[in-house]
């Protein structure tokens, strides 16, 4: 059938159609194949090249913020205020109220605080220099939260 369609063609259309069919077989394996091919590859080499300079920010990142995540040296910079809302901060509790001592020290009250970050903030602000004098604990009708109200005294700065 085709090659009967292909015998009636003049010579001139046939040399021109054994000519175009490569081309044109050649032209749609390249968009086709080969084109998205090299696409993905490209955007391939793009991802990694923005995942080593993320990878890269994050070593020196990581070096600046190690020894006070290790827990080894205490961050003891600060007004006392500042290290107790550092400290609870760090770990979601939210403070309803903060109110001064006439001493070295912080009041302060969360009325609606998970009691697991509540208890790693503690220790958080003890590993910061300071010591707890007072802690008032209640649960409330919530499964894992609480209100407290705990006094932080400043340690040796």
């Amino acid at each position: 059938m085709l090659k009967d369609r292909f015998s009636n063609l003049s010579q001139r259309e046939q040399h021109t159609l054994l000519i175009a069919l490569p081309v044109v077989v050649i032209l749609v394996l390249w968009l086709a194949v080969f084109r998205p091919l090299l696409d993905s590859r490209s955007q391939l080499q793009d991802r990694i090249t923005r995942q080593q300079t993320d990878i890269a920010w994050m070593k020196e990142a990581a070096t600046k913020i190690r020894p006070s995540v290790s827990g080894q040296q205490p961050v003891n910079s600060g007004s006392i205020r500042q290290r107790v809302t550092r400290a609870l901060g760090q770990y979601g509790v939210t403070l309803s109220r903060i109110e001064q001592g006439n001493d070295d020290s912080v009041n302060v009250w969360a009325e609606r605080a998970s009691f697991n970050q509540l208890l790693s903030a503690m220790q958080q602000a003890v590993r910061e220099g300071l010591r707890i004098e007072k802690a008032q604990i209640n649960q409330t009708t919530e499964p894992g939260i609480v209100s407290a109200r705990l006094t932080f005294v400043g340690g040796s700065q």
